[in-house]
């Protein structure tokens, strides 16, 4: 937590396909939901990297190459103006004290909640991208007693397979996000996937899936976009569910959309939203 910046924390170049490290996301996501402790990557006397789950979801994680870069996080993203000094004042404390940092930096009002959870769910991603083509390698796991974390400064494992393409293609990410928010009416279930690298989840709202649900909802889109551009090239395809809710899928910049709407006048914006 040292005020000296490592620039080899920053995100790998190229890219690094998110799919390296569904086995470990895999991994956690079949744990017993009240396994808490850590994946190691290395030995635990030479860790390359740690992540540290509680209850099935991940809380954070560190590479031996990311020190100093949760603070750089915390300054950028914690919603205040926030000192490096300050957070350094309240790191040491909390080791004293074996207290979540972050928490208490929420408590304190040094950063909002919000900003924690950016800031620490990109810190978590970096460091799962830091260690490269090595993510999808043997992790040991060891239970261990560590303080507890409220649930909501947490991640579920499939929000993380989202993260690792959202870091590393930000642009893409924000014009996805910018999609979703005109095309929805109600700020409803939406969901981007990168077309360039397959059906790569890049932007997951509204709606929590496990892995499986994630990669075969990516699919399953990339066949109806396949379909839908042999008919009509850069059309938009209507599909009803068993629950009476529609699926407006469409694809635009490289990036396939689906949107779940709740009635026809839903999926009459959606269209008009897409076309405008």
């Amino acid at each position: 937590m040292g005020t000296r910046r490592n620039e080899a924390a920053h995100v790998a170049d190229p890219w690094v396909n998110p799919a390296l490290a569904l086995p470990l996301l895999q991994r956690v996501e079949s744990l017993d939901g009240q396994a808490t402790g850590t994946l190691t990557l290395g030995t635990e006397q030479q860790p390359q990297a740690v992540v540290f789950v509680q209850r099935g979801r991940i809380c954070w994680a560190v590479s031996e190459r990311m020190r100093d870069r949760l603070t750089d996080l915390l300054v950028a993203n914690g919603g205040h103006t926030v000192e490096r000094k300050v957070i350094e004042q309240v790191y040491q404390r909390c080791r004293e004290q074996c207290r979540p940092l972050g928490e208490a930096l929420v408590a304190e009002q040094i950063v909002t909640a919000e900003g924690l959870r950016t800031a620490m769910l990109q810190h978590t991603t970096e460091a799962l991208l830091s260690v490269e083509r090595n993510v999808s390698a043997s992790w040991s796991w060891g239970a261990h007693a560590k303080p507890s974390y409220d649930a909501a400064h947490t991640f579920l494992p499939a929000e993380l397979w989202v993260s690792l393409s959202a870091v590393q293609r930000p642009d893409e990410a924000l014009l996805a996000v910018q999609t979703l928010d005109r095309a929805s009416p109600s700020a409803g279930a939406g969901l981007a996937f990168l077309r360039e690298f397959g059906a790569t989840p890049i932007v997951a709202r509204g709606v929590e899936l496990s892995l499986s649900d994630l990669r075969d909802t990516g699919q399953w889109l990339a066949g109806v976009l396949d379909v839908s551009d042999a008919i009509s090239p850069q059309s938009m395809a209507v599909l009803n569910t068993a629950s009476r809710e529609a699926l407006v899928v469409w694809q635009s910049h490289g990036i396939g959309y689906i949107v779940a709407c709740a009635d026809p006048s839903e999926v009459t914006y959606v269209i008009a939203a897409r076309r405008g």
